[in-house]
């Protein structure tokens, strides 16, 4: 699968136009569309609620599995 990567400012609501694309007519494309815009709340929400990790290389919940015999 051949990979193009296009960016554009949307001049009309809705309304998205490509020119110059590396394809030909009657190619099947898979468009992928994602805003370069960063989405409005806090991003990191997480962040700095971890104060110390103990045991960080141990195994979570090791006890609440059991091996399948």
């Amino acid at each position: 699968m051949e990979t193009y990567y296009a960016q554009t400012i949307l001049q009309e609501d809705g309304k998205l136009t490509l020119d110059h694309l590396p394809f030909s007519q009657g190619d099947t494309l898979q468009i992928f569309i994602s805003s370069s815009e960063r989405p409005s709340g806090d991003r990191y929400s997480l962040r700095g609620t971890v104060l110390k990790y103990e045991q960080p290389f141990e195994p979570a919940a090791q006890d609440d599995w059991t091996a399948v015999q």
